[in-house]
């Protein structure tokens, strides 16, 4: 690994004297009585505290979902951004409906999607909602978007499948099966009771199928739900206002608590550290989660296994009752509570449960401030915001992990590297431009430079001594057609600032920028290139076709 230092003078021996400058933004929604959204609220209205202790307010902002034109870049030729900007419309707030097969059962992914559909055949110009699949992979099945068609035709597309997450060995489609034919035909004769009971066998069947070795498979379940919050964190750190995730899931395996690295019935299982990443990524990007859970009604344990009927919206169907478990309402509960979205669970109705969570989107507040009583130690700050208004419900995140600035440890830094890298989703936490040129004429055939500006007002520097200190990393990895990291096409290079008042100055007028001299793979077919401010963990990221052309050996 090279080091590019930016230093501006010799340190000198003095004692140190450091100053922080991290700015807490903190996304919030207020409602009346009746639930509707109110939005004449100003800045002197709100009163936020962290710790108990009250905060001075420097940034305030209304934020409304109405897309606003956004002003084009004209961009050099072959320059590649990260900037939301780039998209037709800038969102100002936006929604991600994350359908999760990886935790739900096939029957509860069955029952679930007409709903989902039937909202969004009826959304507003004004929403901004992108569709994600988590599964095997976290897969884009639509970007942000307010064209209702588009979104439903995407989603009529979606197969329901189990990964093999939920199973010990693959399960071919329920509606071929022989068995499942002959129990859907006999369903349909004989009394109600008789229906009930057929119906209860398919249920039980292809529930079965999937429940096999979860336990087994907790590991990689956690591990992928864990990496698609952080990938989608990472996406829309740079977008303003309000981010609301929608996790349409029947199974909550992870809960983002001050209590780091404690699962409801796993607490045998570290995911500490995995936890800890996710939850400082969903907090610094303004990321509210809306756990909608889709198994539909469940009812008290009744002390029996006997088939009973439960009604969902779309038709009477047969199961086999479950209790709610405590601590999974405490879990859903939690995740919502901190990430200041809200809990659907125990209804049959998703369709409204995700109209809610979407409206939620529409109207917010965006308060900024540093904290006066911070420090960095890695300790959880609890925050509480009132409003000088009577009979109004008011919702924000309660609170932040004040992580420590130190450099990552090479095995997490190599791991956040190759998820970005890997990820369908760009990160945009740090604002970043990128080039990738050919080698000059006389040049072998196989390397070429790549160019890296980062906007240095997204970094988060410390005033130590009279000087601005702070650390990033910018790798460079190329990948192959099927998007995976090439071991020998990996480059890094660190940035440790150390910067005196003139050249800060200097700086945040213009931009960080970075070269880097690469010997492209033989297999490469696309170049990742991410910047990573090692006090945050806050990442920008961009990916560059590599043109196969570059690698032809010049003309003789």
């Amino acid at each position: 690994m090279s080091s590019l230092l930016l230093r501006s003078s010799a340190q000198q021996k003095t004692a140190t004297l450091s100053i922080s400058t991290r700015l807490v933004e903190v996304s919030v929604v207020v409602d009346d009585k009746k639930g509707h959204p109110v939005s004449d609220l100003a800045q002197d209205d709100f009163h936020i505290f962290d710790k108990g202790h009250e905060q001075k307010i420097v940034q305030f902002q209304f934020v409304s979902s109405y897309a606003v034109p956004a002003a084009p870049l004209n961009l050099p030729p072959n320059v590649y951004t990260n900037l939301p900007a780039q998209q037709s419309v800038s969102p100002n707030n936006v929604t991600i409906i994350l359908l999760d097969r990886l935790n739900t059962d096939f029957i509860d992914q069955f029952w679930s999607r007409p709903q989902i559909i039937r909202y969004l055949q009826h959304i507003q110009p004004r929403d901004r909602i992108a569709l994600y699949v988590l599964g095997p992979d976290l897969t884009v099945l639509h970007d942000f978007t307010s064209d209702a068609s588009s979104l439903v035709a995407a989603l009529h597309g979606l197969q329901g499948r189990r990964p093999p997450q939920m199973e010990q060995a693959a399960i071919p489609d329920p509606e071929k099966n022989p068995a499942v034919q002959q129990l859907q035909a006999a369903a349909g004769s004989g009394p109600p009771s008789a229906q009930a009971v057929r119906l209860n066998e398919l249920i039980t069947f292809l529930n079965d199928a999937n429940n096999q070795d979860v336990g087994a498979n907790l590991d990689d379940r956690v591990r992928l739900t864990l990496g698609a919050f952080s990938a989608i964190a990472e996406h829309v750190a740079g977008f303003p206002g309000r981010k609301n995730l929608l996790w349409v899931s029947g199974d909550f395996p992870i809960q983002f608590d001050a209590d780091i690295g404690k699962l409801p019935g796993h607490q045998h299982r570290d995911y500490g550290d995995a936890i800890e990443r996710a939850t400082q990524l969903l907090s610094s990007a303004n990321v509210a989660v809306y756990p909608v859970d889709v198994r539909g009604l469940i009812p008290e344990n009744l002390g029996t296994s006997a088939p009973m009927l439960s009604s969902r919206r779309d038709a009477v169907i047969a199961t086999v009752p479950q209790s709610l478990d405590p601590s999974e309402i405490a879990t859903v509960n939690a995740i919502a509570h901190n990430t200041g979205g809200r809990a659907f669970f125990n209804t049959n109705d998703i369709e409204n449960s995700i109209a809610q969570a979407v409206d939620d989107a529409r109207t917010s507040y965006t308060l900024g401030y540093y904290p006066d009583n911070a420090e960095w130690n890695g300790e959880f700050h609890e925050i509480a915001v009132k409003v000088d208004r009577p009979n109004v419900s008011v919702r924000a995140r309660s609170g932040y992990l004040a992580t420590r600035s130190s450099p990552l440890k090479v095995k997490d830094e190599n791991t956040i590297l190759a998820q970005i890298a890997s990820s369908p989703l760009e990160s945009t936490g740090l604002t970043v431009f990128a080039k990738l040129a050919p080698a000059p004429p006389g040049g072998t055939h196989d390397s070429a430079t790549a160019f890296l500006n980062v906007d240095p007002r997204g970094l988060a520097l410390s005033l130590v001594n009279g000087h601005w200190k702070g650390r990033a990393i910018a790798a460079f990895i190329q990948l192959d057609a099927k998007g995976v990291p090439l071991g020998n096409g990996i480059a890094e290079q660190t940035i440790d600032m150390d910067l005196s008042p003139e050249t800060y100055r200097s700086l945040m007028r213009s931009a960080l920028k970075l070269q880097k001299q690469l010997t492209l793979e033989r297999n490469a077919a696309e170049l990742c290139i991410v910047a990573i401010d090692e006090n945050t963990g806050r990442a920008g990221s961009v990916h560059i076709p590599i043109v196969k052309d570059r690698r032809k050996p010049q003309p003789k």
